[in-house]
């Protein structure tokens, strides 16, 4: 409500060029985007973008945070050819202007790692992200979120290419850096929960695997609510432990709770939305439902 009286305000005293009015712009895209509202946040973000541009040129870095929002805008709702075209231009701008040892060119490095880790490369995603660790190392030491953040990253990357054992190194360290700096209520500390959970339950550790996803769900469900896309891929993840087990109907009640709110939130066309479906065919497969399968 602040955000639009603000945003009509420039508005009515003709300031709409104004950088003022494009970072109000901007934290309304930011706004929509934590919210799930994704059709308003290309609007915001693109229309900012070009008034940063006009106003304070291409090497600005609120131009910058433009760019990097659009990026993970497009990375959020599966376009990853857009995605990776902006987060590239920002990781090339953060170079030039910072030099290649500094943490906004590392934390660049790192969003391309997740990029690439997400279609398959992972020789590229592993390299992104190496560089990255080693320049938050030296710059921010190892105790920092960010350090964290990565480590989380390189450990989902060896857990899809089938190496537990590095990927459970790097998530149990990520775990402990964000239980020390962040705390055990923090979105975040979720994540590294999420990921042991995904991981223990490929390896068959599955009470492990139980007690991480009850724990990141019920955090998620705290600090986001019950209708984000983080909450959603929690229900999934429980889905799939369940599945894992052979318990059935609690596999179905979770998944399709994960589908209901990912259809909501993403819509038909989302990549996460079509995984959950094709989730929720194998599951009924498995009974021997095939029509609905």
């Amino acid at each position: 409500e602040y955000l639009l009286e603000a945003l009509n305000f420039y508005k009515v005293t003709s300031r709409y060029q104004h950088p003022d009015y494009a970072r109000c712009l901007n934290d309304l895209g930011v706004f929509y985007s934590e919210i799930g509202d994704y059709d308003k946040v290309e609007k915001y973000y693109i229309e900012a973008l070009e008034i940063r541009k006009n106003n304070l040129g291409d090497k600005h870095i609120d131009y910058i945070n433009s760019l990097s929002n659009l990026g993970a805008h497009y990375f959020q709702i599966g376009n990853y050819q857009e995605a990776e075209k902006y987060m590239t231009e920002v990781m090339c701008l953060y170079k030039s202007i910072f030099g290649d040892k500094h943490p906004d060119y590392a934390h660049s490095l790192n969003t391309l790692g997740v990029l690439y880790s997400a279609i398959g490369n992972y020789v590229l995603s592993e390299q992104y992200y190496l560089e990255a660790l080693k320049i938050y190392r030296l710059t921010l030491g190892q105790s920092h979120p960010d350090y964290a953040d990565a480590l989380g990253n390189i450990g989902t990357l060896y857990s899809n290419i089938g190496n537990y054992t590095k990927a459970e190194k790097y998530y149990l360290e990520a775990l402990e850096i964000r239980k020390n700096s962040l705390g055990t209520d923090h979105i975040n500390y979720s994540r590294s929960l999420n990921d042991l959970g995904v991981l223990y339950s490929e390896i068959g550790d599955y009470t492990k695997a139980e007690r991480c996803h009850f724990e990141a769900l019920n955090i998620r469900k705290k600090t986001l609510g019950d209708k984000h896309v983080e909450y959603a891929n929690s229900l999934n993840n429980l889905g799939a432990y369940y599945f894992d087990i052979g318990n059935y109907q609690e596999a179905e009640k979770y998944k399709l709770e994960a589908i209901r709110i990912r259809k909501s939130i993403l819509g038909d066309k989302h990549p996460d939305y079509a995984h959950s479906l094709n989730s929720l065919g194998v599951l009924y497969s498995a009974i021997g439902n095939y029509v609905l399968s």
